[in-house]
């Protein structure tokens, strides 16, 4: 597997063979081609009172994969603080690192989370497929009806669109599903996004840094000087970013954002808690499109669907 970091992989290698790196060198490389084959968004490392655990998260729910001695639980958790550029030497603090790599021919970044605990450091690492092939509304499992009327809200030159739901439900696949109906030959469409999960041609894409200062609200604020016509918000997560997002809604620009509540009923809530008046968020919103995850034919999870759309006639 070759890795794609700020460091080259081969700066990273001792000048004189070391067979236990290499044994945690391998076992993190086959850990990763195990989640991914399983289709896996997460790799959960969890620090037990002997050794270590492994979960991956598929369609939603975590599942256990193997247990490991404490000797290799540690080895496997520093390679992947090392590949995330991460400090080694801190366990008593979050970190937050990434990086990315080749499987063949596609490119895969992960997102590595660390969390001091009793019993050590637990590592969460997100996997995304950057050259996954995007996924329409449909195969996602959006009703015919909920799609044409999404599409026609789509069309709008301006306005409030909220995909919300719990955390792991595919809110960005959904995201991503949407572009398509947004007409981007046409239109301005540009995203900010925190990680860039996949990249598409046909769009301007905005990664998010926030230790170089490259945050949601600055890239919003940037992104308003661009002459935009469509704004993603990868997630709305401060109050600064989503009082930009409304305010852009309000000035002519069409704006779709993910938020994290369960239904769509809060979705509003969610905006009132962060900041945003009343007011100016009954005149930008025009829909919200709520989803969880539910078992599909004893096999995977596909989307469940809720369309409710403000002051614009009945909800599907």
């Amino acid at each position: 597997m070759r890795w794609k970091a700020g460091v080259p992989i081969a700066t990273l290698a001792p000048s004189h063979p070391d067979s236990a790196r290499g044994s945690t060198v391998d076992a993190l490389d086959a850990l990763i081609d195990r989640a991914i084959a399983c289709g896996a968004s997460d790799i959960h490392l969890e620090p037990q009172a002997e050794g270590g655990r492994i979960r991956f998260r598929i369609d939603g729910t975590l599942r256990p994969h193997l247990t490991l001695p404490s000797g290799l639980f540690g080895a496997l958790c520093a390679r992947v603080k090392l590949i995330g550029e991460l400090d080694l030497g801190e366990r008593r603090l979050p970190q937050d690192g990434r990086t990315a790599f080749l499987r063949g021919e596609r490119t895969y970044e992960t997102r590595i989370a660390t969390l001091p605990g009793v019993l050590g450091e637990k590592l969460v690492v997100r996997l995304f497929d950057r050259d996954g092939g995007l996924r329409s509304l449909e195969e996602l499992g959006m009703l015919p009806a909920q799609r044409a009327r999404y599409e026609a809200i789509l069309r709008a030159p301006h306005g409030l669109v909220l995909i919300a739901g719990p955390t792991g439900c595919g809110k960005t696949t959904t995201l991503y599903s949407s572009i398509e109906l947004l007409d981007p030959q046409r239109r301005n469409v540009t995203t900010v996004e925190d990680p860039v999960e996949r990249y598409i041609p046909e769009i301007t894409q905005v990664q998010v840094h926030a230790r170089a200062g490259m945050t949601f609200p600055v890239a919003l604020r940037a992104l308003l000087r661009q002459d935009p016509d469509v704004m993603i918000v990868g997630e709305i997560r401060d109050g600064e970013s989503a009082r930009l997002a409304v305010s852009a809604a309000l000035t002519g620009h069409l704006v779709l954002a993910t938020v994290h509540v369960n239904d769509a009923e809060r979705a509003p809530a969610r905006l009132f808690d962060l900041g945003v008046e009343a007011q100016a968020l009954e005149a930008a919103l025009r829909c919200v499109v709520a989803q969880r995850l539910v078992p599909c034919g004893g096999a995977g999870r596909t989307a469940q669907y809720e369309l409710r759309e403000y002051g614009a006639g009945p909800q599907c």
